[in-house]
């Protein structure tokens, strides 16, 4: 990952989730549903079979709705990470960034882990023309939003992001300037 001339900020909406028993296993459960659905009509063992996301629209009905849109954002996800793996390659992280708005609006309104305070996070930070991407992070319901910012714009947007937040939900979210590292890697001996 190259940001050269980036940053990744993360903004916490210190809205607290439990994974535990909550509604994110839910939807791992809807998903398990639909894909024996969808196991039983194509001829596929995984989500990763699938080609095009248009391929289940046959099964909406079958499924329900819930499920159907809990399948439908998977399948979208496994497009949208092949394409940024390309993009990364290609150092395009304004195309990178363009997915991360993607993934979110499907966290948001397919899966449905998302939250007023994350949307209103993601937004926020697609209304600065110096943020080429955000998207919440982790398993949603509260938590984190992870974006990635022009450098010399970092430090205005963590203000006026906390400065709408607070205003908006009465919480002060807290920001953090993060570095990657460098990945795992083959060590030839």
């Amino acid at each position: 990952l190259r940001l050269d001339g980036y940053k990744i900020v993360l903004i916490n909406s210190k809205v607290h989730h439990s994974l535990a028993g909550s509604e994110y296993n839910v939807r791992r459960k809807m998903c398990g549903e639909g894909l024996m659905i969808l196991e039983s009509k194509m001829n596929i063992s995984s989500f990763r079979d699938i080609r095009e996301p248009v391929d289940i629209l046959p099964y909406r009905e079958i499924m329900g709705e819930e499920i159907y849109d809990c399948c439908k954002y998977v399948v979208e996800e496994i497009a949208r990470t092949k394409k940024a793996a390309g993009l990364l390659q290609q150092n395009d992280l304004d195309g990178f960034g363009k997915l991360m708005y993607e993934t979110h609006e499907g966290l948001s309104k397919l899966y449905r882990v998302s939250c007023a305070e994350l949307d209103f996070l993601v937004e926020q930070a697609r209304l600065d023309n110096n943020v080429t991407g955000s998207r919440q992070m982790g398993g949603g319901f509260g938590g984190c939003t992870i974006s990635i910012i022009k450098e010399e714009a970092v430090n205005d947007f963590i203000e006026e992001v906390k400065a709408a937040y607070k205003k908006q939900f009465s919480i002060t979210a807290e920001a953090y300037i993060v570095e990657t590292a460098d990945a795992t890697k083959r060590i030839e001996v």
